[in-house]
């Protein structure tokens, strides 16, 4: 079988590039990209001139690869490309990406295991200086954990969390605003931080937050309630009742909104004021709305 044009085109540039990720120090790409070059010229059987330049070209990338010390670990020798040794080479660069990623993917899990018990061992260390009102020490290990691992996903809504419960809410918020950039899809960080803005006494930013979390990841009912009994203690009563009537309309059977809506109906709209009667839902969805507490709602006369 002839090689088409194509297909000698096809090998060239896997092996650019793989050089081009030697270059980069790129070399589990390298190996890859070499190993596709090789797979096609097995199939294609060039002959010739362009058989001779596809050496010459694969023995550059070798050459290169040579100089990585775990490559030469793994491969024993120099790498080379002997005459008519095309299948040798492809098996031989097929195995040595094999077992480079073993060993790194081996290294990667003990580093990972590593950096999990190190940052439960600062957490917890925080915990307990936070259990005991060592709140200075306690920010220390929270702060320690969050600096020396960035990346780690949910850390800094977690450490947000805790602040919280143990009523430190001015200094939740900045690991909770920093949670919220990092990764604008996840809506943890949105609702703590309403309840910081809340018990800080700022209801403008979170009826700002509480807006954004609408816009953001649409209608919900707790989210609604949140905005109504906000409304409600700035005495802002349409905006109450628009608020607690969207909660009623996700849960007809909602008896937090219903109260609501009890206690701002006759201010809006007189003594006959009377609230619609809720359409019924699933069984199921009615117990869990009877087992739920139920808080009274009180107007700030």
């Amino acid at each position: 079988m002839t090689v088409q044009p194509s297909q000698t085109k096809n090998i060239k540039e896997h092996i650019a590039r793989a050089k081009a990720h030697v270059g980069k120090q790129d070399v589990m790409r390298a190996l890859h990209s070499l190993c596709e070059a090789l797979g096609v010229l097995l199939k294609a059987q060039v002959f010739g001139r362009e058989k001779f330049e596809i050496g010459i070209l694969v023995d550059e990338v070798l050459r290169s690869l040579n100089q990585y010390p775990e490559v030469k670990a793994v491969a024993g020798a120099d790498l080379s490309f002997p005459k008519g040794q095309e299948k040798a080479l492809f098996l031989s660069l097929r195995r040595i990406y094999g077992e480079i990623k073993e060993a790194r993917d081996k290294v990667q899990l003990e580093t990972t295991r590593a950096q999990k018990m190190e940052i439960d061992e600062l957490i917890l260390q925080g915990q307990a200086h936070l259990s005991q009102k060592n709140f200075i020490e306690a920010r220390k290990y929270f702060r320690r954990a969050t600096e020396r691992f960035p990346d780690e996903r949910g850390i800094l809504v977690d450490v947000g969390q805790r602040l919280i419960k143990a009523g430190q809410f001015a200094e939740a918020l900045e690991y909770l605003e920093r949670g919220m950039e990092r990764d604008p899809t996840d809506p943890r960080p949105y609702s703590h931080l309403v309840t910081c803005y809340e018990a800080l006494a700022e209801p403008d930013k979170a009826e700002d937050l509480l807006n954004n979390i609408l816009r953001r990841f649409g209608a919900n009912e707790s989210v609604f309630l949140r905005l109504a009994r906000l409304h409600l203690h700035k005495r802002k009563f349409n905006e109450a009742f628009e608020a607690a009537d969207q909660a009623l309309i996700k849960n007809p059977l909602s008896r937090d909104a219903m109260k609501i809506l009890d206690a701002v109906g006759p201010k809006l709209f007189g003594g006959s004021y009377q609230r619609k009667t809720p359409v019924p839902v699933a069984p199921a969805a009615a117990a869990a709305d009877e087992a739920a507490p139920v808080k009274p709602v009180k107007l700030d006369m």
